[in-house]
């Protein structure tokens, strides 16, 4: 299946965009608050769109990348929308272990009662659905 890149007319190229772009539109519930935005929104869904193609054209690598909520996002916006919070931790220094390098493994653990099994936590979206 040839990708919308793959289109010789340039006109066509951005008219398909464009369709594709009213297509994940819909699908993400995206509405904008003015044509301007939406413009705006549309060049970096492109731009996204391009290195999405680009990357998996390569086959550099065993996965590939595709379309998602955020796709009309620069790095930038969704590093301090999604990102802000997280923290990497600072590595903790080795505790001494209770049995020598080497000694053999129980044949199971039951991590639930050394209580590293916690309840289910709903980590839901921040419910945004659109960008003002």
């Amino acid at each position: 299946m040839a990708s919308p890149s793959d289109a010789a007319d340039p006109k066509d190229l951005d008219a398909e965009m464009a369709r594709r772009h009213e297509l994940w539109m819909a699908k993400h519930q995206r509405v904008y608050k003015d044509e301007a935005e939406k413009a705006r929104r549309f060049e970096i869904f492109k731009k996204n769109i391009k290195h999405i193609e680009d990357f998996n054209r390569a086959g550099k690598h065993k996965y590939t990348l595709g379309e998602g909520p955020f796709t009309d996002l620069t790095s930038e916006e969704f590093k301090t929308t999604y990102a802000s919070g997280c923290k990497v931790p600072e590595p903790e220094e080795e505790e001494e272990t209770e049995k020598p390098l080497g000694a053999p493994l129980p044949s199971s653990v039951d991590r639930e009662t050394e209580g590293a099994v916690t309840e289910v936590e709903n980590q839901g979206g921040s419910g945004k659905k659109s960008i003002l």
